[in-house]
């Protein structure tokens, strides 16, 4: 048991030495010349708005779970009592 964990640590070592030695590459090669640069602007401008749009997408999600989450917490039983009621409508024998 303890070989796989030394395995799985190896394995982490071994990745996060790749990674790295990868950005140190990319991070050497030139950035490029007039036009591509402009592109490459452009590109990190629109990626900026796209995270932003997304971290307050998330975050207004997370509010919302926060919110019914601490009212199911402070309701105590009427959120359990509104599922048990939806479960078993009048119309439906409940001696099953």
């Amino acid at each position: 048991m303890d070989t796989y964990l030394l395995y799985a640590v190896g394995a982490g070592v071994l990745a996060l030495a790749y990674g790295l030695f990868l950005v140190i590459n990319i991070l050497k090669q030139p950035d490029g010349e007039g036009k591509m640069v402009e592109i490459a602007e452009a590109i990190q401008a629109g990626a900026k708005a796209y995270l932003n749009r997304q971290y307050r997408t998330v975050g207004i999600v997370a509010l919302i779970i926060i919110g019914v989450m601490w009212l199911a917490n402070f309701s105590g039983t009427t959120i359990a009592g509104s599922c048990s009621v939806l479960s078993c409508p009048p119309w439906r024998d409940s001696s099953v």
